[in-house]
């Protein structure tokens, strides 16, 4: 009898060992999603940032070189290694989302200034507010993510308005990296239009968007929509 009562384990123990493999299971299937996506974000921006070079190089190639690099590879990767989990994985997003917002920075500089050089009249498009308004958020986003949320700097609060401001920035994030996709095609829109000129293939800046686009979108269902 004493036998059959120590080799038996209690429902609650059977249960949190099931739920350890199931967490041990999902943190892996997140960390294969993550590596998988390394090589495909990385090859899109060198193809992108390669397409968008002029020559001579000029001043203002900078900007979205800075911005594509900024958003694509990097916020996202920031965004797919926060779902793996774990304190490492967590600074390693905080870190990456301060490199996404560095980036920013460079890349509104050379926007700024050469429309300076140029002496043409600042945020006049579509693309120029969103941008500017992504760029807005990702602030907010880094400060509350570092003063709130970060394991080692957050100000310590009571449990209910950490979970109140991590929803926050969890969904604030995926505004803000929408809008920075948006800025990125809508962008893309108006550069490609030199992009198609005399092209063999009969491609209108429309079609090159187009085909801009659909990488991104599998970037997004990966990092936001899809269950894993």
């Amino acid at each position: 009898l004493s036998l059959c009562f120590a080799t038996t384990a209690s429902p609650v123990s059977m249960s949190a060992e099931s739920l350890a493999k199931v967490k041990a299971e999902e943190t892996r299937r997140r960390r294969t999603y993550f590596k998988a996506m390394i090589g495909p974000l990385l090859v899109f921006t060198v193809a992108a940032v390669l397409m968008l070079k002029s020559s001579p190089v000029d001043w203002f190639y900078w900007h979205p070189f800075l911005m594509l690099i900024g958003t694509v590879p990097v916020a996202t990767s920031a965004v797919l290694i926060k779902k793996i989990g774990g304190y490492y994985n967590t600074k390693t997003h905080g870190f990456l989302l301060f490199l996404t917002l560095t980036l920013y920075v460079g890349g509104l500089y050379v926007i700024y200034t050469n429309k300076e050089m140029h002496h043409k009249s600042h945020l006049v498009s579509w693309h120029s507010w969103i941008g500017v308004t992504a760029a807005g958020l990702l602030v907010g986003e880094a400060c509350g993510g570092f003063f709130a949320l970060d394991p080692d700097c957050k100000i310590r609060t009571s449990p209910t308005v950490e979970a109140y401001i991590r929803t926050f920035h969890k969904y604030g994030g995926k505004v803000t990296l929408m809008l920075a996709y948006l800025a990125c095609i809508t962008g893309w829109y108006k550069r490609s239009h030199w992009m198609v000129e005399g092209s063999v293939l009969g491609l209108s800046s429309l079609h090159c968007t187009i085909i801009f686009t659909i990488p991104l979108l599998v970037f997004a269902y990966v990092a936001f929509i899809k269950k894993y």
